[in-house]
């Protein structure tokens, strides 16, 4: 299925009339193979490409608010080459009977050769979500049927779904924003009216939203493989952080424990603002800027970790500096923020890092001069060291996606696509027009002329890395091989010289029995004349 053979032939130039390669493959299996070979497989849809249709090859008449967030206007059909297709969907005669004139960009036809890719039982949107996730490429969603398969969802069913969400997050974040502040200010007003609303519209239109939003998260963990699989996306977790603790804040004020209502309310309100960043990712540039903040986050989790550690050993250290009773308070008798317990003593240390810190507090610890060393070092390392490291981290994690945000964007779009498509019922996914057989597509002619050299040209850079990296392996292979052939070369000339020095000490130790049996011989051959 993914081999190089079908790979070869996905250009536009390929002839509508002929079957093209992609029809003929199973869209379960494929999906399957998503799932087992997410690599080979995600580098086989980047090589996808539309079909031109034969019934024309160039319209005139659409204009560019009518084209979509990808720059193609998709309509659904379930035949495969419908004739007339686009001048019968665009082209309709007024209420005269006349056909308005041709105006507009030049564009042309085009078609999905997959059929069923956006059909009412097609795992191919989660598949290739799951495969981009699990391998870290989200290249594949620029790729022209992806993103086609994206702009129909979003243009039939999903825009919709989402602007209402939208909205209602707006006003849900609105009013517990009003309802906490006025609850918790002194204002008095004896007005009915104010009364009522304050003390039963409000509260009561909150908890609509909140079993709306509450039941679409519970939908969604039902319809989850299981609970990490749920939690796996983070935007899961904000819905979860920002729903809960506003259901315990009423829950603790109308049983009259208004501290812990407080409290609760008190957290509700900043994660319930950050969970709304959630609806920036269906919009371009807050959409690409949402997600460059979560991947930045998600590559400095070691950098944390290794920062808390660093953090929790200065922290008990000034801790002992400073635990005596003696050492409780200044000189002026102001006692020394974080003595109070090990817990509060965790703090300082992330104030001196923000500049926060006074060094006449040094003078009450119980020494001093070891005070300001620790000091001196503990700002050498987290300030300067860490920080600039932090900083380092940031920037290259800040090149790496942007290069990549629009496919950052389109993958985000695709997470929201899907989180509402879940929540279709049988009979939304019976609509032809939601869930067609094939995907009918009008693309600017220079427009889709540009991408396609930008995409080939991203594969191409891809191509080029991965050669690099091939070459520089296999290089690092045989360089290693090498080395290993002229370490064991030089083992056995060492031997071979061992030998050699074993074999001259033996011979000379052999010449010189000689030399000494010979004199013996001569000796006795002398002794042997005088007799």
């Amino acid at each position: 299925l993914l081999s190089a053979e079908y790979a070869t032939p996905f250009t536009p130039q390929h002839s509508f009339q002929e079957p093209h390669p992609t029809e003929y493959f199973p869209l379960d299996e494929f999906c399957r193979a998503l799932k087992l070979f997410p690599n080979l497989t995600l580098k086989f849809v980047s090589q996808l490409s539309l079909v031109t249709s034969g019934d024309y090859k160039v319209v005139e008449g659409v204009e560019r608010n009518e084209l979509g967030f990808s720059g193609y206007l998709v309509g659904p059909s379930q035949s495969r080459v419908p004739q007339q297709f686009w001048k019968e969907r665009l082209r309709k005669p007024d209420k005269n009977g006349k056909t308005p004139p041709e105006s507009g960009n030049p564009v042309s036809a085009k078609f999905v050769p997959i059929k069923d890719i956006a059909g009412p039982r097609s795992k191919f949107l989660t598949s290739l979500i799951d495969a981009a996730v699990a391998t870290g490429n989200f290249t594949v969603f620029e790729n022209p049927v992806v993103e086609v398969v994206l702009e129909h969802k979003w243009r039939t069913y999903a825009r919709s779904k989402f602007l209402r969400n939208l909205w209602l997050d707006i006003l849900m974040v609105v009013l517990i924003t009003v309802d906490v502040l006025t609850y918790a200010s002194d204002v008095s007003i004896d007005d009915i009216i104010y009364d009522t609303i304050s003390n039963y519209v409000i509260p009561s239109t909150i908890g609509i939203l909140w079993l709306y939003f509450a039941k679409a998260e519970v939908y969604q963990l039902y319809k989850a493989d299981s609970l990490k699989d749920y939690f796996k996306d983070i935007w899961n977790v904000g819905d979860f952080l920002s729903l809960t603790p506003i259901a315990a804040g009423y829950g603790f004020r109308y049983s009259g424990l208004e501290f812990y209502s407080t409290t609760a309310f008190s957290f509700a309100l900043p994660l319930t603002y950050l969970n709304a960043l959630y609806y920036m990712q269906g919009f371009r540039e807050p959409g690409k800027l949402v997600r460059m903040i979560i991947r930045i986050i998600a590559n400095i989790r070691y950098f944390l970790i290794v920062l808390t550690v660093c953090m929790f050993g200065f922290a008990f250290a000034f801790f002992t500096l400073y635990k005596t009773a003696e050492a409780e308070k200044e000189a002026t008798g102001t006692p020394v923020y974080g003595l109070e317990s090990l817990f509060k003593s965790l703090f300082p240390p992330f104030f001196m890092m923000l500049g926060t810190f006074d060094p006449n507090e040094f003078e009450a610890s119980l020494s001093p001069t070891a005070t300001l060393i620790l000091f001196v070092f503990f700002m050498l390392v987290m300030n300067v060291v860490m920080m600039n490291l932090l900083i380092a981290i940031m920037g290259d994690t800040f090149d790496q996606i942007q290069e990549y945000a629009m496919a950052e964007y389109l993958f985000c779009r695709a997470s929201i696509i899907l989180e509402f498509e879940i929540a279709l019922s049988e009979k939304d996914k019976s609509n032809e027009e939601w869930f067609p057989t094939w995907l009918q597509v009008l693309v600017p002619t220079l427009d889709y002329e540009r991408k396609e050299w930008d995409g080939r040209l991203r594969n191409l850079k891809r191509s080029i890395e991965s050669m690099n990296d091939n070459v520089k392996k296999s290089t690092g292979e045989e360089v290693k091989m090498l080395k290993e052939d002229i370490s064991s070369l030089q083992e056995k000339l060492e031997a071979s010289e061992k030998l050699r020095a074993k074999e001259e000490k033996l011979r000379a130790k052999e010449m010189k029995q000689m030399k000494q049996m010979l004199n013996q011989l001569l000796k006795r051959g002398q002794r042997d004349q005088r007799s």
